[in-house]
């Protein structure tokens, strides 16, 4: 609960507007009677309330007493399953009908949205600020690997995307299995921007290096290494698309599929190298490209560039990098657009 309290605070909620027991910062005032204090919260206040869902909160009567008192009111709620609690398991006065937010969501792209469906929301019902888009992915990613340590630690077993492709291996199953069995090219960029920008990542520590704009199907990196020292390929500016938890590539390489795009360049830069990484940082693929002289189109086939379907299961990053080398940058500016970035069938 502290770490759901400090997504709220991310958000712009002021900890003096929230109640939850479980945190100090946000508990009754010492001297209240808890009883009193909270009827006194349920009919002076207009309240959101956000139920945590789970075996131990329906064992307390004091919390199903808040329910009900929630339900008469008929507040405003939204409902949050922690790590090993399952839809089948919601009793009580709620609406069993209503969409909650299930931490341990098999499906983290499902989990993204309602995360984010739940910011907007208590943005507008609150007034607040957006908060900025980076900063926000930034605090939901530090909050769901919280969720997963604390589940860890009690000993909780969360169905994650890993452990999900992990039981899938068997099976031959992942989240592509449908558009792979009709023969669909899946558009990367487009399976990946609703819910995260294609970030920077700057070897020397200096942000305006790159400077990324990322759209729907496509992004630009600006490059501007005027102010860098460091010549050498040990320094350079990449465009990540980091995958949270891993992705399951296997029935790409089991369907013949190819990764494929489009990248060219503007001003000094001449190649740029596609990097796909696995969960420990190994690369799986790791392939210079001309973009020079108006650019080009690059294809690799799966099957040409790993011995088997096992070394795609776990995908943590796919990234676009130049080295500050003068083979990749000969000068000091310019710009890397890559579009089109799929998975094929070849």
């Amino acid at each position: 609960m502290k770490a759901f309290v400090d997504l709220l605070v991310a958000i712009g909620v002021h900890k003096n507007q929230i109640t939850c027991t479980s945190v100090p910062q946000c508990n009754i005032p010492v001297g209240c009677n808890i009883y009193d204090w909270l009827a006194k919260q349920f009919q002076t206040s207009d309240l959101h309330v956000v139920y945590a869902f789970s075996d131990n909160y329906y064992s307390s009567v004091a919390t199903l007493n808040e329910m009900g008192a929630a339900w008469v009111m008929r507040c405003k709620w939204t409902g949050l399953l922690l790590p090993g609690f399952i839809f089948d398991k919601l009793a009580g006065c709620i609406d069993k009908n209503q969409i909650c937010i299930k931490l341990d969501d098999p499906d983290i792209i499902t989990l993204k949205q309602r995360l984010r469906q739940f910011r907007d929301d208590i943005i507008k019902e609150f007034g607040l600020e957006s908060i900025n888009e980076d900063e926000w992915e930034e605090k939901r990613d530090d909050f769901l690997d919280k969720i997963r340590i604390i589940a860890q630690k009690k000993n909780i077993e969360i169905i994650s995307s890993e452990s999900v492709n992990e039981s899938n291996k068997t099976k031959g199953k992942t989240r592509f299995d449908a558009p792979v069995a009709q023969r669909q090219e899946i558009d990367l960029l487009k399976d990946y921007t609703p819910f995260s920008k294609v970030k920077p990542i700057i070897s020397c520590g200096d942000e305006k290096v790159a400077r990324i704009a990322t759209f729907e199907d496509c992004f630009d990196m600006e490059v501007d290494i005027s102010n860098v020292t460091k010549r050498d390929m040990r320094e350079f500016a990449m465009a990540l698309m980091k995958y949270i938890p891993c992705d399951n590539w296997t029935g790409f390489f089991d369907a013949g599929y190819a990764i494929e795009f489009d990248a060219f360049a503007t001003g000094a830069i001449k190649k740029v190298q596609l990097e796909i990484k696995n969960d420990t940082g190994v690369k799986i693929i790791d392939e210079e490209n001309d973009v020079s002289i108006g650019g080009g189109h690059f294809k690799y086939r799966f099957r040409d560039k790993v011995r088997n379907g096992e070394a795609l299961e776990k995908i943590s990053e796919v990234c676009f990098t130049i080295f500050f080398a003068e083979s990749y940058i000969d000068g000091e500016k310019g710009r890397l657009s890559i579009r089109n970035l799929k998975v094929t069938p070849a």
